[in-house]
């Protein structure tokens, strides 16, 4: 059986020792311990925004990537192209360039789920409806959008 592919956005490593909210923790956790079931994989967005953690938060969450092993995916114009277009078509705030970058990775590589916490940008409707739309229209294959909760 072919193992379900998930792009794991920057909230759900965070998460996953988020001492301050124990459900989406605990979420986090049950979704990393499921490593036989997914190809887990991320870009240097995530990295990038890992970067920018505390000590020792930001070595947990290292930690835990060295653990997971993540395939890195890596960034090229056409995603560059396609997340400008979620920007310009509003589905994803100027502001938060990096949401849309976070979108067209998953999409170019045709991965299965984006797996996300963000709740304020990527796991809503109405991303989730304009996200497959514009796929669409530019010849993509859109992720499936959700939280690690909905895939375990």
């Amino acid at each position: 059986m072919r193992r379900l592919s998930v792009y794991v956005e920057t909230s759900v490593w965070n998460m996953a020792f988020a001492d301050d909210s124990p459900v989406l923790s605990k979420a986090s956790v049950d979704f990393f311990d499921r490593t036989s079931a997914f190809d887990y994989y991320i870009s240097a967005i995530v990295t990038a925004e890992i970067a920018l953690c505390y000590d020792p938060k930001k070595n947990l969450i290292l930690d835990l990537i060295g653990k997971i092993r993540p395939k890195m995916l890596d960034l090229s114009p056409e995603i560059e192209t396609l997340a400008q277009r979620y920007l310009s078509e509003e589905i994803i705030p100027a502001k938060y360039a990096n949401d849309a970058l976070h979108i067209a990775v998953a999409s170019f590589y045709s991965i299965d789920f984006i797996v996300s916490f963000n709740f304020d940008h990527i796991v809503k409707e109405k991303t989730r409806n304009a996200v497959i739309g514009i796929n669409a229209l530019m010849m993509y294959k859109a992720p499936r959008i959700i939280t690690p909760g909905e895939i375990i």
